[in-house]
């Protein structure tokens, strides 16, 4: 973030890279948005780089979508069958789903029941590799996954924003969704839930959360146009990096500045080394898809993620100086990062509420 911000930005300014205004004053301003529509590029390229290599030197999660045994769910004894979904509602289930979503695309985005077709198609794809890929690694490399499904609409219907967003981001948020489940058996299974029933509550988690978070989005963020949605107040890191590549794929890699190629060039070496060099030993001490956020996000959001890595580090226990206090610090650092998190965004949410539909 500090080479982003305190080095690169005021260079790229310098050579109007980055688009600046004067104030009445003669003071030069320079707001994120104007940042991040360069930087973007250099942390698109270091997350996309490293998390691509990483998918494919995992060997495991290619290979196996090779094997017939992916593709197949038996039951070991008839008790178990019984608690679990019958493999036979699969296919009518993905199709009733399937056409659910294309009649979707169509009516609130107007993509074509052809493209709504290879999406579901890219869906199925991008699934099998997340799930084998979150199994492998209890990690979901949506950003991949979503960068190979922009690529793919990008070939495709390279000049329509609209769709390569949609529909790639339909591929994307599938795999994720699938790839999120798997965790959520695993946990259900360890507690002795019935799969059958995990399945249920999951499906209707998921369509009456869909129709809060929708309506809730729109009435806080959006308020009737997209056009102001990302701010310095709310980043939307993931949103900004979708536009960009669909809007690379719509006017082509010559309207970027060629200072902006040059670093997404750099940032693609950068990425891959790290991984190559993380794979090689057990512990490396950066990683390249922090770095890569820290691209899109504002500063004080990296400065206060680097604060908190840095207090736990400080607080982990040492030799000869253990004490009660560092132990239960360290062993419930995701607890507490986690309640101060949702704490906070609660916090928002609810001012963001008062001013909406009160103020």
């Amino acid at each position: 973030a500090f080479i982003n911000y305190a080095v690169l930005a005021p260079w790229m300014v310098s050579r109007g890279d980055i688009a600046s205004e004067v104030d009445s004053n003669g003071h030069l301003l320079v707001g994120f948005r104007s940042i991040t529509t360069w930087s973007l590029w250099t942390g698109v390229a270091l997350m996309t780089s490293a998390a691509l290599w990483s998918l494919l030197v995992q060997r495991k999660a290619v290979s196996s979508l090779l094997d017939r045994r992916t593709w197949l769910l038996s039951s070991d004894n008839q008790e178990s069958a019984n608690e679990e979904i019958p493999f036979q509602w699969g296919w009518p289930a993905a199709l009733i789903g399937a056409l659910l979503v294309i009649w979707i695309g169509m009516i609130a985005f107007e993509i074509s029941i052809p493209f709504m077709a290879i999406a579901i198609a890219m869906a199925m794809l991008t699934s099998i590799i997340g799930i084998n890929t979150t199994a492998i690694t209890s990690m979901t490399p949506t950003g991949a996954l979503g960068r190979i499904a922009q690529l793919v609409f990008g070939l495709v219907v390279p000049k329509s924003i609209g769709t390569n967003v949609a529909a790639a981001g339909l591929s994307a948020e599938v795999a994720l969704q699938a790839s999120t489940f798997t965790q959520v058996l695993k946990t259900a299974h360890l507690l002795g839930a019935k799969p059958r029933l995990v399945v249920v509550g999951h499906l209707l988690g998921a369509f009456f959360g869909a129709l809060v978070s929708v309506l809730v989005f729109y009435g806080l963020f959006l308020k009737g146009s997209p056009d102001g949605l990302i701010s310095d107040e709310f980043p939307f890191p993931a949103a900004v990096v979708w536009q960009a590549v669909a809007e690379l794929f719509a006017n082509g890699i010559g309207s970027l500045p060629r200072s902006a190629v040059w670093a997404a060039t750099i940032a693609i070496l950068i990425g891959i080394s790290m991984q190559v060099l993380s794979h090689r030993k057990k512990w490396f001490p950066l990683s390249p898809l922090a770095m890569g956020l820290a691209f899109v996000l504002p500063f004080h959001v990296s400065f206060a993620v680097f604060t908190g890595a840095f207090i736990f580090w400080i607080l982990q226990p040492k030799k000869n100086r253990n004490s009660k206090v560092r132990e239960f610090f360290t062993s419930s650092r995701e607890t507490i990062c986690a309640g101060i998190i949702a704490g906070a965004a609660m916090a928002g949410v609810i001012v963001l509420a008062i001013e909406a539909f009160i103020g």
